[in-house]
């Protein structure tokens, strides 16, 4: 009895799938160096990932309602295992990303809240006042500096 696949989740293997085999030109440069061992690994890797796409379909509107995978088990087991190891590690690395943006953004805050603070005392009113204040000097400042040396 042969496993099969609904199109939403052939979609999402199909994709994974390709991104995988942007790779495969390191088959060549592999070789080229006479990595004879990493050659052959990429081969049996990018080969179970060609194994699964000849049973999902290539074409990317294949019509079909359900998709059977063929493949046997442990080659399929050890596709399945990489595309989801890198996923996981997709993940991992947009999770970090988030955080350090998080960060950056925390950080930007606590500058407009300080300066606001800052400014606040030192014109002795409001944030948005003394922003106005500020942009209609820098507006003078620069409409006096010659037009060569403005950025």
């Amino acid at each position: 009895m042969a496993l099969t696949i609904k199109p939403a989740a052939r979609a999402v293997l199909r994709e994974q799938l390709l991104t995988e085999l942007s790779g495969i030109g390191d088959i060549y440069l592999a070789v080229g160096e006479a990595q004879w061992g990493a050659a052959l690994s990429l081969r049996r890797r990018y080969e179970g990932c060609m194994r699964l796409l000849d049973d999902l379909g290539w074409r990317e509107d294949d019509p079909a309602e359900e998709f059977a995978i063929t493949m046997e088990p442990a080659p399929l087991m050890r596709v399945l295992a990489r595309l989801h190891e890198r996923a996981g590690e997709e993940i991992e690395g947009q999770l970090d990303t988030a955080a350090e943006e998080r960060q950056a953004l925390w950080e930007a805050m606590l500058t407009v809240a300080v300066c606001g603070d800052v400014l606040v005392e030192l014109v002795g009113t409001d944030v948005e006042e003394a922003m106005l204040r500020y942009r209609r000097e820098r507006a003078e400042a620069a409409s006096c500096e010659p037009e060569d040396e403005r950025p």
